[in-house]
């Protein structure tokens, strides 16, 4: 009678297993975890209460000891390769599912050939396609593969901030770019970084006295571009100007204001300041500690390093499990949205509740210009909005330019413009995969700032 509970039992202990100790330390995994341990005790219940559990005993009585050996050797490897990591540790609970089925089957050999026959083959042809669709440029640019695609992309993709011979630490900034040369490329380009001593991409002679600085995260660097296709490299051959591009990618606007602090701005009057939405935690930080940045510690910096380094490997299952991940995500946000519960990013806090137009972003980036580490008020600022996924608030720019107005009596720059990537840019407009805006976005972007130049 015992025996044939031993399936919900396994299931029980394993959910405690991964409870304590495989929580989801990324959005990734946040939602299959869950599902696939909750289906695996489910199934398992429901295995040890129905008839067929009534053979588990009688198997488990007939079967020889190499079939015993067979089936707890087959667990035993699974689980010690998900502790070290070798194999996702979701592999454990799908294994342990089909075992349970075997084991309670009135045939479990003719079971287990069945299931390696159909199983095995659906498992590869299944995380082939993905492994094809994370790298086919073509199919991420059909509407109906995209996000899937870029999903899969982004698990292992390299990221600049993380490769070695492109980036140093720094205790002010975390990290800059490495002075000299590197190559940075991923599944749709390859390119080479020329890095000043300064950490910035472009040489060595912009940093003396230029006139126009173009600040950024990586799309205002040029993620996946060569320098010469940059809106800033454009703008400098166009107006014959002294341009620096001090744009790093990961930085927001408190560090790339920061780091202009080591930079000779005595002839500058024109600052570029590429918004992304991905800034706002950092800007919020940057407030709250005093209108500082915490100094970052090097085993913080090598922390970030190790976890990139080993997310980045690749295990049998991995874009299954997160193309389900993505797909119970979708449904999790249909439902969210389908209540009126809104993303937790487009949440107005509560200091915003006088401004119900307020968008967090907005707030948080006119806090850092207002307390701006370098003085703005001798220069023009270019701002540039982000494109896609904004919040649904008025535009952020003109949220910006409202904030600045109804604070006249404090330091201001000597004017503001606003240019609103999502009425310049299109899908066209960035890498299928990568996200990153491409050639032709930086040749609109140019053209857009230097309509702008031409009025100042």
């Amino acid at each position: 009678m015992i025996l044939r509970w031993v399936p919900f039992l396994i299931a029980l202990a394993g959910l405690a297993w991964f409870g304590w100790y495989h929580r989801p330390t990324s959005e990734n995994l946040a939602y299959v975890v869950p599902a696939v341990m909750l289906l695996w005790v489910t199934i398992a219940f429901l295995i040890s209460a129905s008839p067929g559990g009534r053979n588990i005993p009688e198997n488990a009585r007939g079967a020889s000891p190499f079939w015993i050996a067979a089936i707890v050797g087959l667990a035993v490897l699974v689980l010690l390769l998900a502790v070290l990591r070798v194999v996702n540790p979701l592999l454990l609970p799908i294994v342990l599912t089909i075992e349970h089925v075997c084991v309670a089957s009135k045939k479990p050999k003719f079971t287990v050939a069945l299931t390696l026959v159909m199983v095995l083959p659906s498992f590869a042809l299944i995380e082939g396609f993905l492994v094809f669709l994370r790298s086919s440029p073509t199919l991420a640019s059909k509407a109906v593969f995209h996000d899937l695609a870029t999903r899969l992309y982004r698990t292992d993709w390299k990221v600049l901030q993380f490769e070695k011979d492109c980036t140093r630490f720094d205790p002010e900034l975390l990290y800059t770019l490495k002075p000299g040369s590197c190559i940075f490329s991923n599944t749709e380009f390859r390119t080479r970084l020329n890095i000043n001593r300064l950490g910035m991409r472009d040489d060595e002679q912009s940093l003396d006295g230029p006139e126009i600085i173009v600040a950024g995260d990586s799309h205002a660097m040029g993620w996946g571009l060569e320098h010469a296709q940059t809106y800033a490299a454009s703008i400098e051959r166009t107006t014959g100007r002294k341009v620096l591009a001090s744009a790093i990618a990961s930085y927001g606007t408190a560090r790339e204001l920061i780091i202009l602090k080591r930079v000779d701005r005595a002839k500058t009057r024109i600052l570029i300041i590429h918004y992304n939405l991905n800034d706002r935690e950092e800007n919020q930080s940057f407030l709250s500690h005093g209108n500082s940045l915490p100094r970052s510690e090097i085993t913080r910096y090598y922390a970030s390093e190790k976890y990139y380094r080993e997310s980045r490997r690749y295990f049998p299952g991995k874009y299954l499990s997160y193309a389900l991940n993505g797909v119970l995500s979708l449904i999790g946000k249909r439902i969210r949205t389908a209540r009126g519960v809104p993303p937790s990013s487009d949440r107005v806090p509560r200091d915003a509740a006088s401004k119900p137009n307020a968008s967090p972003h907005a707030e948080a980036l006119f806090g850092v210009l207002q307390n701006s580490p370098i003085s703005l008020t001798a220069l023009h600022l270019i701002l540039i909005t982000p494109y896609g996924d904004a919040p649904p608030w008025p535009s952020m720019g003109e949220q910006v330019l409202a904030m600045f107005d109804a604070d006249r009596g404090k330091p201001r720059p000597l004017s503001i413009h606003v240019i609103e990537e999502d009425n310049l840019l299109g899908p066209e407009d960035h890498l299928p995969l990568d996200n990153h805006t491409n050639a032709s976005g930086h040749a609109k972007i140019a053209r857009e700032v230097l309509r702008i130049i031409k009025t100042l």
